[in-house]
């Protein structure tokens, strides 16, 4: 699971621009909590990157002691398509702001111990295609709020309470490529089915 998890300091990307230009972003509040947290840790692990118009599109918090107003920032940044807050605690926070980032792709959500009810905002996010969940609180409910991003392909719940049959996951998601599930949850036998039923998907039991 570590691994996993880590793997999120490989696909944020390092590059750090400090501003920014978009009408849906605080250029000045932003930059100055960007910088702020870069100087605190030395290391540019808390970055924001953005697209040749300025918009911000890639925002990696990971480990960060988030404040309320980072919530409100991060739900103005309308062109955001890789949000990673991972190992934060976002858990504090009401996060239904998060549901204006309406072309979301990757979102970052691993060891913050969010339950579903905190994540009703994603009900209003059609356009994810990688979610990561793992040893957060969700439960099977989880699965009906983002049930209409068909184009998932990467969906991590590995230390969750999810335990949704997999031939019933794979139909909610038909794009799916990459699952990562709790060994202790699921047989053997039942993962070996799923298999059978979608010969490509990679299935992670941890």
């Amino acid at each position: 699971m570590r691994l996993h998890v880590r793997s999120i300091l490989v696909l944020v990307p390092l590059l750090c621009l400090w501003g920014c230009t978009s009408p849906n972003c605080d250029r000045d509040a932003f930059g100055e909590r960007i910088e702020e947290l870069n100087s605190r840790t030395g290391f540019p692990s808390h970055c924001a990157t953005y697209d040749q118009d300025g918009y911000v599109t890639h925002l990696g918090l990971r480990e960060v002691n988030l404040i309320s107003t980072d919530i409100q920032l991060i739900s103005r940044c309308g062109k955001l398509e890789l949000l990673a807050l991972s190992a934060t605690n976002v858990r504090e926070f009401d996060l239904s702001a998060l549901g204006k980032l309406a072309v979301l792709k990757r979102l970052y959500l691993e060891q913050t111990g969010l339950s579903t009810d905190q994540l009703q905002f994603l009900g209003n996010i059609r356009t994810l295609t990688w979610l990561g969940l793992d040893q957060t609180n969700v439960d099977n409910h989880v699965l009906k709020l983002i049930g209409q991003n068909k184009g998932l392909r990467h969906l991590g719940i590995s230390d969750t309470k999810v335990n949704v049959r997999l031939t019933k996951m794979l139909s909610l998601f038909p794009r799916l490529e990459k699952l990562v599930i709790s060994k202790a949850t699921y047989s053997e036998e039942e993962i070996q089915a799923a298999r059978r039923q979608r010969p490509t998907l990679r299935i992670f039991a941890l």
